[in-house]
């Protein structure tokens, strides 16, 4: 081709015709700079390709952490329950500690001493992070969903969970400063002292305010799940993924297909204090999502996973006792939603827009 276009060249020059020279000239720098524009953007291409494909990979890897952060809450909450169990009947008197074996002693004896630490998988969220100027447009708005979980949410709980620690060392400490049963605890033994004191007034108050703790404690871990499981459907939506969910997502009650009906309705909620707060019920990622548009609401979260049980009924997947349903006037425009409990009327809402 090179000789081609140089004999072409030859024969101008030859024959002098320099002004036929010069379009050709012209039209060969045109065509090597057509050339040249042309291999940059095949090699953009192929960059942007190669960089969406590592995105994607990464998003993936967060679905993982995600959904092993959900199975440790699980096992956590199950932690949690039984504690709470066991510290109520210590409160209530309700129990024989000599009719314990060695495991249940021991579990009595660590109340309100220890807590079920709780670390969000966060190594493949910092990857991403560390490359959010290479991350394409359409995935943008996953990751401001993943820092509110991982930079707001991962703080908050921390301090929550700093609190119960200090709280469980100051009472191991005086456990073990100022009590000599406690020497026998690894034994299984138990004596009128040990008895006496876990069931005194004094330890069972303190067992109270452990329990409020915990409770704080987990209706944030519960916040937490609530978002990690709208993540990661949100990453199953953007990378159009197939197959049935994994089980810790279904048994936890995440909607195994997106719904198919429209949903984008304000709602105003007047409390008996006469403040009005305002909420949205709208699709964000294929999934059905409560926001609360109001930061003085008595809301506690902020934001909440639907699930649709059928057209206009939608169930809290958090809170499975707890559903909405609208209600249509005769042009078939939202009026207000209803609140129910455990199947039983509770909250109206009125809608504030008909669009």
């Amino acid at each position: 081709m090179i000789k081609f276009f140089r004999n072409i060249r030859k024969s101008l020059l030859t024959e002098n015709r320099f002004n036929k020279y010069l379009v050709y000239a012209i039209g060969e720098i045109v065509l090597v700079v057509i050339g040249i524009l042309i291999a940059l953007q095949i090699n953009i291409w192929n960059e942007s390709r190669k960089n969406k494909e590592n995105i994607e990979r990464i998003l993936k890897e967060i679905q993982q952490d995600l959904l092993n952060d959900i199975q440790e809450f699980g096992l956590g909450y199950e932690w949690a329950k039984r504690v709470d169990s066991l510290n109520n009947l210590i409160i209530k008197k309700q129990i024989n500690l000599k009719e314990l074996n060695d495991n249940e002693l021991s579990e009595i004896y660590n109340l309100g001493r220890r807590d079920y630490l709780l670390k969000l998988s966060d190594a493949s969220y910092k990857l991403l992070v560390n490359q959010k100027d290479k991350i394409p447009n359409e995935y943008e708005g996953i990751l401001r969903n993943l820092n509110s979980i991982y930079e707001e949410d991962s703080f908050f709980l921390s301090d929550k969970q700093n609190v119960i620690s200090n709280f469980t060392q100051e009472n191991d400490r005086k456990i073990h400063d100022n009590f000599d049963w406690i020497l026998n605890t690894r034994n299984g033994k138990v004596d009128s002292t040990a008895t006496s004191y876990i069931l005194s007034t004094e330890n069972r108050k303190q067992l109270m305010r452990f329990i409020s703790l915990q409770n704080g404690k987990w209706d944030y871990v519960f916040r937490i799940r609530d978002k990690s499981v709208f993540c990661y459907l949100a990453i199953r939506h953007l990378l159009a993924q197939q197959g049935n969910l994994p089980k810790v997502l279904v048994d936890y009650g995440a909607p195994e297909k997106p719904s198919q009906n429209t949903y984008n309705q304000i709602f105003e909620y007047v409390n008996s204090d006469n403040e009005a707060s305002y909420l949205l019920i709208s699709k964000e990622y294929g999934q059905i999502v409560w926001q609360n548009l109001d930061e003085k609401a008595n809301f506690y979260f902020k934001n909440i996973l639907l699930k649709e049980l059928k057209k206009d009924s939608l169930q809290f997947i958090a809170f499975p006792n707890y559903s909405l349903k609208f209600f249509r006037n005769s042009e078939n425009k939202i009026t207000h939603a209803r609140g129910y409990t455990d199947g039983k009327p509770s909250i109206i809402y009125k809608a504030v827009n008909n669009d």
